[in-house]
């Protein structure tokens, strides 16, 4: 139950986390940027976030998360090709690469039909936390590249 939303340039992310209807935090970082070239999205527990990028960075282990793990990367190589390649992950750590925009968490569809519309990535995901109970917090945006 989050909101993490790529144009294939920038991801961006809520930053709420909690259980069904209750919030522990409203300003975790869901997104994590490896490199200039590569950013990671993590929905699910605020562990998944942790084993995920920890997991992603050597692979040798098995990928141990939750049932409510998505995960969803952004690799854009060359820095000056227009669009990155978006990769989404499930908790088995079995990959499939998606074509942008594409999202992952209850508020990705608003965010990806806000995208549609023209918004950037930061008023996307700020229209998601307004229209998903789901998603709230200031939003967190990386690019590619920045």
């Amino acid at each position: 139950m989050t909101t993490v939303v790529s144009d294939g340039i920038s991801m961006g992310a809520d930053r709420r986390v909690g259980s069904d209807s209750y919030t522990y935090q409203n300003d975790f970082i869901k997104i994590i940027k490896i490199d200039e070239k590569t950013i990671l999205g993590i929905s699910g527990t605020a562990a998944d976030v942790y084993v995920f990028s920890k997991w992603y960075n050597n692979r040798e282990n098995i990928l141990n998360v939750s049932e409510k793990f998505m995960g969803l990367r952004l690799v854009k190589e060359p820095l000056d090709s227009s669009l990155g390649v978006l990769t989404i992950y499930d908790n088995k750590g079995r990959e499939v690469d998606v074509t942008p925009p594409f999202g992952i968490g209850s508020g990705a569809p608003i965010a990806i039909a806000a995208l549609k519309a023209g918004a950037t990535i930061h008023r996307a995901v700020e229209i998601a936390c307004e229209m998903d109970v789901h998603s709230c917090g200031e939003p967190l945006v990386y690019e590619t590249g920045a």
